[in-house]
């Protein structure tokens, strides 16, 4: 059972597609530099110059890793608070689109270079949470966060940014390269044609743009599914024991039902020898053995 639920939240639809997704840190040598854009800019070039890239975008988080910021004082601009948590993370120009998070109403964040917008695109839980009926009512209308006011530019479908485990969180999108504690993350979409020379090439641009910096990947689905490490550890274990508990137990009856075998090998010879069968013989023993064994266990 802990096997097959298990199985079952690693097939369900997520809400987006995080395959053939490469991530990793962003540069820890970048933290606090004010060429940090130009220098991501300049990135984001050199990936596309190489054929095997799709894609490429960068975010406070990615689906697998905790949403860290959260506020309960958020608001319509025309309502009072109503104290429920809305989870806020920063991200990319592009990230709905590279993770193929559909969009419900309105519009994506500008494609442009200005990170100082003043839009949010927030998840259809989340304007739910604001009091808004549908998605389209939501565009256009402004949400109250830290004491400014921003436009609701679109709304998205809800997607599972952690694993089935947890319920799905109202999340308030903003377009910015503010990352917690300055280190976000740099995905990479690829084809899965010479999967390996594309991450050389990747490696290779890397190392032009941050000579100093040690590049660390990983592929975003092994981290997702790595949630569920416990759980199957937790099952490993606890088939382990199963598996020990009836070998007892199997171990247990066979002795039992041999020691009253050899009790009554005198009494078998002599049916035998009056002419029984040996189906007789054994339902004999069978009913005399669970007879012993059911006031065992009472």
């Amino acid at each position: 059972t802990i096997f097959r639920q298990v199985y079952f939240m690693q097939q369900q639809q997520l809400g987006f597609n995080m395959d053939q997704v490469m991530v990793s840190y962003s540069p820890m040598t970048m933290n606090m530099r004010p060429d940090k854009e130009q220098k991501l800019q300049t990135f984001k070039e050199e990936m596309k110059r190489i054929p095997g890239v799709i894609d490429f975008t960068t975010a406070a988080s990615v689906p697998g890793r905790e949403l860290e910021n959260h506020d309960d004082n958020i608001r319509r601009t025309d309502r009072e608070k109503t104290g429920i948590s809305y989870w806020l993370t920063n991200i990319d120009q592009n990230y709905f689109e590279f993770f193929s998070i559909k969009i419900l109403a309105g519009n994506n964040f500008r494609y442009d270079d200005n990170y100082n917008t003043g839009d949010v695109v927030i998840s259809r839980l989340a304007s739910q949470k604001l009091g808004f009926n549908s998605p389209e009512k939501a565009t256009g209308s402004f949400v109250q966060v830290k004491g400014r006011p921003y436009r609701v530019a679109g709304v998205v479908e809800d997607y599972h940014h952690h694993s089935l485990r947890e319920a799905v969180r109202p999340v308030i999108f903003f377009k910015s390269l503010k990352w917690n504690k300055e280190v976000g993350f740099y995905c990479v979409k690829m084809s899965p044609r010479d999967l390996s020379g594309t991450i050389r090439s990747v490696k290779a641009a890397w190392d032009k743009v941050y000579p100093k910096e040690p590049y660390i990947f990983s592929f975003l689905d092994d981290d997702f599914n790595a949630q569920y490490k416990a759980d199957v550890q937790f099952g490993n274990v606890y088939m382990g024991f199963s598996l020990l508990a009836i070998l007892i137990a199997s171990m247990g009856l066979f002795a039992m039902a041999r020691f009253l075998a050899e009790n009554r090998v005198k009494e078998i010879g002599i049916r035998k020898v009056n002419g029984a069968m040996i189906g007789e013989v054994l339902v004999l023993l069978n009913r005399d053995f669970i007879k012993s064994l059911f006031r065992r266990t009472n």
